[in-house]
């Protein structure tokens, strides 16, 4: 799936209207592609992040969520194409184009709603911070690279521990 489906995905939970920001989304969706490797052994978001001063960004995400600035995305809103084109996102013309969405199997769904679970509480700033050494207290650390280095067999360790 793209970014934008997967930042759908989050937008479409009923316990996070109104509570995205495009910087949360961003290490929301980039939390869980680590978290479905780990978990389901393949990508759930296929395009690469950059690196950026606050941690991961994916350029589309990003360029189609830039508008809402800081502000949490409306409820309801869905990110739809044509809203990294100024003219139709701040135009209106934009209402009727279809939003993205993923087709996302039962086992990849599972794991956004565990990733908002285990961290929608928290802010972007916070959810930047999971990538340095100043992580909230109870909270271990997601690195994508840490992520990624337990595609072996032993899989289930890595799994354990990050249920822990």
């Amino acid at each position: 799936a793209s970014a934008v489906e997967v930042a759908n995905e989050f937008l479409s939970l009923p316990e996070a209207q109104g509570q995205l920001t495009q910087m949360k989304l961003q290490k929301l969706a980039y939390i869980a592609d680590g978290w479905n490797w780990a978990i389901n052994d393949n990508d759930l978001v296929e395009e690469n992040a950059e690196a950026w001063n606050y941690g991961p960004v994916f350029k589309d995400l990003y360029d189609h969520t830039k508008f809402f600035g800081s502000s949490p995305l409306p409820p309801g809103r869905l990110i739809r194409p044509g809203d990294n084109e100024v003219m139709r996102f701040f135009g209106g013309k934009n209402k009727r184009s279809v939003p993205y969405k993923a087709g996302l199997s039962a086992e990849q769904r599972s794991v956004i709603q565990h990733v908002w679970s285990r961290y929608g509480n928290l802010s972007a700033i916070e959810l930047s911070q999971l990538n340095t050494s100043q992580v909230p207290l109870g909270l271990m650390p997601v690195s994508y690279t840490h992520l990624r280095a337990h595609e072996t067999k032993a899989n289930l360790v890595c799994r354990l521990l990050l249920e822990k």
